[in-house]
Formats: structure tokens, C-alpha cells, sequence
């Protein structure tokens, strides 16, 4: 008789220990009744069904980054890699997890197709002045596209313009020998200046 008692406490608190569950802070836990959706559980100690109830999916609430490169083009045929990072979060929970299988692959593919699209209106010096104007394309289009998918861009940033090694070099000399003609016509100028005073001071005296 005890055996059978201890046999169904231990069969009790299985069940009652499988029912309960904890949701830590910034996590939402989708809940599936029979494979089909029926609530959000949100942080602290919830309950499920034992056996009928699953956990679907845990969701983060927390921002998010994703970082990613693009490789294009500018209008004036200059091949360049761009580095972009997009900060975003669920604000969404069920249509995050079942309109969309897989956001950051979509999310690039939005961010690809804007940056290549802004590149191409744009000649390399332009593209330098217009990093900030080109991230806002990007945030503008993400946010407007990645709303009807439960998500929200927080932030959207073009850390460099990187052009092909050998146009770098090229730009790189062309600023380097800017920079000395720059320089010989100053120590011109300065030649100049000495030679001039002296006779200037001279005429004056006599």
C-alpha cells in the first residue's frame, strides 16, 4: 500500500514539475496546444498543460545586431564592400514566429538590394559623403518591410565604404601628390616672400 502511494506522489510531481515552468526577463515563450498556437508566456513562473502544452519557441526581446557586407558597385564602375549593421528587435511575438521562417536571412536580403540600389546612383566620391544618406535608405525600407513581420529596426549603420584594393591605392597616391603640390607651391611662396622683403626694404630706405 505505501509503495502504491509513493508510486503515485512520485507520478504527481512528475506531472506538476513538467507542468510549471520560469520565462527569465527579455524572453517571451510561444505555447502550442496540439501544434497549434494558443498563448504567449511571458516572464516569471507559468503553466502548461503536461503531454497537450509544448514550448514552440523562446523568443528574445532583447535589440539585436546583425552585421553584414555587401559587395557592389558605383555608378562610375568602382567595385566596393560596405559593411552594414541593422539593430532590431521582436515587437511581435507570434507574427515573428509564424510569418517569417528566417529573419536575418531576410533582413540581408532587404539590405543588399538597398544598398546595391543607392550605390548605383552614386560615383565613388559621393558614396564617401553619403554613407549616413545610405543607411537611412536601408532603415527607411527595413522598417517599412520588417513591420509586417513582427519586427522593429532600432538602428541602422554604414561603417566604411571600402573600395578595391588597387583603386585605394590609386586614390591614396592622387592625395599624396596633391599634398606635395600643395606643399612646393607653399615653400614657393615662402621663397618669395624672403626674396621680396629685403629689396621691398631697401627701395623704402633710400
Amino acid at each position: 500500500m505505501f509503495s502504491v502511494f509513493v508510486f503515485f506522489l512520485t507520478v504527481g510531481l512528475i506531472i506538476l514539475f513538467s507542468s510549471l515552468f520560469v520565462v527569465k526577463q527579455q524572453m517571451s515563450y510561444i505555447i502550442e496546444r496540439f501544434g497549434k498556437f494558443h498563448k504567449v508566456a511571458n516572464p516569471g513562473l507559468n503553466f502548461k498543460v503536461p503531454f497537450v502544452d509544448k514550448i514552440a519557441k523562446k523568443v528574445p526581446l532583447r535589440i539585436m545586431q546583425l552585421d553584414s557586407i555587401v559587395e557592389t558597385k558605383t555608378q562610375d564602375n568602382v567595385f566596393v564592400t560596405i559593411p552594414v549593421s541593422v539593430q532590431y528587435m521582436v515587437a511581435n511575438v507570434v507574427d515573428s514566429y509564424y510569418r517569417l521562417a528566417d529573419p536575418e536571412r531576410q533582413i540581408q536580403s532587404y539590405v543588399y538590394d538597398r544598398v546595391r540600389t543607392s550605390l548605383a546612383k552614386l560615383n565613388l566620391d559621393d558614396a564617401f559623403s553619403s554613407k549616413d544618406q545610405i543607411a537611412s535608405d536601408v532603415e527607411a525600407t527595413l522598417s517599412e518591410s520588417m513591420a509586417a513581420y513582427g519586427f522593429t529596426i532600432v538602428n541602422t549603420l554604414v561603417t566604411d565604404i571600402n573600395p578595391d584594393p588597387n583603386v585605394r591605392a590609386s586614390m591614396n597616391a592622387i592625395n599624396a601628390a596633391q599634398r606635395e603640390r600643395e606643399a612646393a607651391i607653399s615653400l614657393a611662396e615662402a621663397e618669395k616672400i624672403k626674396i621680396v622683403k629685403p629689396v621691398s626694404y631697401t627701395h623704402l630706405t633710400l
